[in-house]
């Protein structure tokens, strides 16, 4: 999961991290149309950002997606399966959700992310409450431990804020 593919593509992430086709996705083939280019959009986000911090020595702004919809087209699995991609890809990186209230987070868009964590073939990695999700015990001691990555964990999370 920590490839370099996976680590600047969400979308390679995502057709990979998941058994598309099958169980409950069995009727999807992989992310939908727009999904994908939004996921493509921070691929190029960051490969292009590497390029400036290499050459240049500068950072580039942040990346920004706006999507207006109704009710429906994914905008929750997208976001689920971003979060997974970050989690699974930057360890020892946090990533906060935002909702505008607190229904919404523990309803609706928490649920989704924790359906997309548990999906993904590393989902013994991860352990999750209501609104949030951090290493596994055993995932967490190995980040830790010299014989492993030697990493704290103490902000490796996805964690749900209003």
């Amino acid at each position: 999961m920590t490839s370099s593919e996976c680590y600047y593509s969400p979308l390679y992430f995502a057709k990979t991290a998941y058994a598309w086709g099958e169980s409950d996705l069995k009727h999807h083939p992989g992310p939908r149309k727009w999904q994908q280019e939004v996921m493509l959009g921070i691929e190029k986000y960051l490969r292009d950002g590497m390029g400036l911090q290499k050459a240049l020595n500068i950072l580039p702004d942040y990346y920004r997606h706006a999507v207006a919809s109704g009710r429906g087209p994914g905008k929750s699995a997208l976001i689920g399966m971003l979060a997974h991609w970050f989690l699974s890809t930057r360890i020892g990186g946090s990533t906060w959700v935002a909702a505008n209230g607190k229904p919404q987070l523990e309803t609706k868009t928490f649920p989704e992310i924790a359906k997309w964590v548990m999906r993904g073939e590393n989902r013994d990695f991860f352990e999750m409450n209501s609104t949030t999700i951090r290493p596994s015990k055993w995932f967490g001691e190995f980040i830790e431990s010299p014989e492993g990555l030697n990493k704290s964990t103490r902000y490796y999370y996805i964690s749900g804020q209003l």
